[in-house]
């Protein structure tokens, strides 16, 4: 009886070893596609550039994760990247995006975050007329990549440096599209005085990257799990 429950108890280990190793290693193979400007890249309050999302999403979690950014890019711009099928550089050689797109798992987008501290600094009508025009386009974004594949999308939701509730509210709306999950950075970012130290540029702290990682990663981690 003793030997039976010892086979049992190996057995059961084996199993349990199995599913975490196949875990870890599925982990790994998702492959992250992150098409962003300043918040990608990491520009900090100091507007120097630092560690950002992207580089905490890969130490914490080793996730393959590729990144087609640049300062001030705006959703119109990654709009017509993806609609014409434009070539990219990627990873050595020159691809077209819609071929990228297929090459990955999840896609996180974020544009336009140079513009949001200018509309802030306005009522909440403009604000709110900013952000319909923002999502409208999002969605347009969206629609490509879900013609182009079945990849989960992330968009990263313009934000304001003054925690706003109505402004937060309003975002809170468009969590759901399709494929995809906004992440409203405008709720989140301004949970901490310290994750948007600055009132006179929009960039978060390396705590506030850290937390947008947190947030991304949430999301990511139940996508494997549903996958």
């Amino acid at each position: 009886m003793k030997r039976i429950l010892k086979i049992l108890v190996i057995f059961l280990m084996a199993i349990i070893i199995t599913i975490i190793i196949y875990k870890k290693e599925y982990k790994q193979n998702i492959s992250i596609l992150v098409i962003g400007d300043e918040l990608s890249l990491g520009v900090t309050p100091f507007e120097n550039i630092n560690k950002s999302y992207v580089y905490y999403l890969k130490r914490n979690n080793n996730y393959n994760i590729t990144t087609i950014n640049k300062p001030k890019l705006t959703y119109d711009e990654i709009y017509n990247m993806i609609y014409f099928d434009k070539k990219i550089y990627y990873k050595g050689e020159y691809t077209n995006i819609k071929n990228i797109i297929k090459q990955n798992n999840v896609i996180i987008l974020n544009a336009n975050t140079n513009k949001s501290l200018n509309k802030c600094n306005k009522n909440n009508r403009i604000y709110k007329e900013y952000l319909d025009n923002i999502f409208e386009k999002t969605t347009k974004i969206i629609d490509q990549i879900y013609i182009t594949g079945t990849n989960k999308v992330i968009v990263l939701s313009p934000y304001c440096t003054n925690n706003n509730e109505k402004i937060t509210k309003y975002i809170d709306k468009y969590y759901n599209y399709k494929i995809t999950t906004y992440i409203n950075l405008n709720k989140i970012l301004n949970e901490k005085p310290y994750y948007l130290p600055s009132q006179k540029t929009n960039y978060p702290s390396l705590e506030g990257y850290n937390k947008i990682q947190n947030e991304l990663n949430i999301i990511i981690n139940d996508y494997i799990k549903n996958n």
